[in-house]
Protein backbone atom coordinates (compact mmCIF):
# COMPACT_ATOMS: atom_id res chain seq x y z
CA UNK A 1 0.00 0.00 0.00
CA UNK A 2 1.26 3.28 -1.12
CA UNK A 3 1.31 6.41 1.07
CA UNK A 4 -1.37 8.08 -1.47
CA UNK A 5 -3.62 4.92 -0.77
CA UNK A 6 -3.27 5.63 3.19
CA UNK A 7 -4.09 9.09 2.67
CA UNK A 8 -6.43 8.67 0.94
CA UNK A 9 -8.14 5.62 2.99
CA UNK A 10 -7.95 8.39 5.95
CA UNK A 11 -9.57 11.10 4.43
CA UNK A 12 -12.42 9.23 3.80
CA UNK A 13 -12.89 7.77 7.24
CA UNK A 14 -12.50 11.53 8.35
CA UNK A 15 -13.91 13.96 6.04
CA UNK A 16 -14.29 16.69 8.15
CA UNK A 17 -10.52 17.48 8.79
CA UNK A 18 -9.42 17.87 4.93
CA UNK A 19 -12.61 20.21 4.61
CA UNK A 20 -11.56 22.23 8.46
CA UNK A 21 -8.05 22.66 6.77
CA UNK A 22 -8.92 23.44 3.54
CA UNK A 23 -11.44 26.62 5.64
CA UNK A 24 -8.61 27.43 7.57
CA UNK A 25 -6.38 28.09 4.76
CA UNK A 26 -8.70 30.19 3.00
CA UNK A 27 -8.96 31.98 6.09
CA UNK A 28 -5.52 32.48 6.71
CA UNK A 29 -4.82 34.00 2.87
CA UNK A 30 -8.25 36.06 2.98
CA UNK A 31 -8.44 37.01 6.48
CA UNK A 32 -5.63 39.63 6.78
CA UNK A 33 -6.27 41.90 3.91
CA UNK A 34 -10.21 41.51 4.27
CA UNK A 35 -9.54 42.44 8.07
CA UNK A 36 -7.69 45.30 7.00
CA UNK A 37 -10.37 46.61 4.56
CA UNK A 38 -12.86 47.11 7.39
CA UNK A 39 -10.60 48.72 9.62
CA UNK A 40 -10.17 51.26 7.52
CA UNK A 41 -13.74 51.28 6.16
CA UNK A 42 -15.87 54.33 6.92
CA UNK A 43 -19.14 52.36 6.97
CA UNK A 44 -21.73 52.20 9.55
CA UNK A 45 -20.60 49.89 12.67
CA UNK A 46 -23.29 47.57 11.80
CA UNK A 47 -22.32 47.14 8.27
CA UNK A 48 -19.13 46.28 9.07
CA UNK A 49 -20.87 43.32 11.68
CA UNK A 50 -23.04 41.96 9.01
CA UNK A 51 -20.03 41.68 6.10
CA UNK A 52 -17.93 39.48 9.15
CA UNK A 53 -20.72 37.41 10.06
CA UNK A 54 -21.06 36.74 6.13
CA UNK A 55 -17.29 36.12 6.00
CA UNK A 56 -17.14 33.65 8.79
CA UNK A 57 -20.87 32.25 7.57
CA UNK A 58 -19.27 31.30 4.31
CA UNK A 59 -16.25 29.78 5.52
CA UNK A 60 -18.27 27.80 8.40
CA UNK A 61 -20.68 26.13 5.63
CA UNK A 62 -17.08 25.15 3.62
CA UNK A 63 -16.20 23.23 6.65
CA UNK A 64 -19.51 21.59 7.05
CA UNK A 65 -20.21 21.19 3.49
CA UNK A 66 -19.95 17.45 3.29
CA UNK A 67 -21.92 16.68 6.52
CA UNK A 68 -25.03 19.39 5.73
CA UNK A 69 -24.36 19.54 1.96
CA UNK A 70 -28.12 21.57 1.65
CA UNK A 71 -27.80 23.77 4.44
CA UNK A 72 -23.83 25.07 3.68
CA UNK A 73 -25.41 25.43 0.18
CA UNK A 74 -27.79 27.88 1.27
CA UNK A 75 -26.05 29.19 4.15
CA UNK A 76 -23.33 30.27 1.65
CA UNK A 77 -25.67 31.22 -0.56
CA UNK A 78 -27.81 33.41 2.07
CA UNK A 79 -24.39 34.94 3.24
CA UNK A 80 -23.57 36.19 -0.39
CA UNK A 81 -26.96 37.68 -1.27
CA UNK A 82 -26.58 39.73 1.97
CA UNK A 83 -22.64 40.56 1.16
CA UNK A 84 -23.64 41.63 -2.16
CA UNK A 85 -26.82 43.89 -0.51
CA UNK A 86 -24.54 45.82 1.46
CA UNK A 87 -24.17 49.20 0.76
CA UNK A 88 -20.73 49.84 -0.52
CA UNK A 89 -17.76 51.43 1.99
CA UNK A 90 -15.57 54.46 1.29
CA UNK A 91 -12.12 53.25 2.27
CA UNK A 92 -8.64 55.37 2.58
CA UNK A 93 -6.67 54.30 0.63
CA UNK A 94 -2.87 54.79 1.99
CA UNK A 95 -3.24 52.21 5.02
CA UNK A 96 -4.13 49.38 2.53
CA UNK A 97 -1.08 50.52 0.31
CA UNK A 98 -2.78 51.94 -2.63
CA UNK A 99 -2.48 54.62 -4.82
CA UNK A 100 -5.02 56.72 -5.32
CA UNK A 101 -6.08 60.73 -6.58
CA UNK A 102 -8.18 61.26 -3.34
CA UNK A 103 -8.37 60.95 0.16
CA UNK A 104 -10.88 58.12 -0.35
CA UNK A 105 -12.20 55.41 -2.86
CA UNK A 106 -15.70 53.81 -2.66
CA UNK A 107 -15.36 49.93 -2.69
CA UNK A 108 -18.18 47.41 -2.39
CA UNK A 109 -17.40 44.77 0.42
Amino acid sequence: MTWTDRVDRWTRTHPIVPDVLFALAVAALLGPPSLDILLVADSPAWVLWVAGLCAFTVLVSVALRRFATVAAFIAAGLAMAVTVALPNTEVRPAPLGLASASDSMEIPL
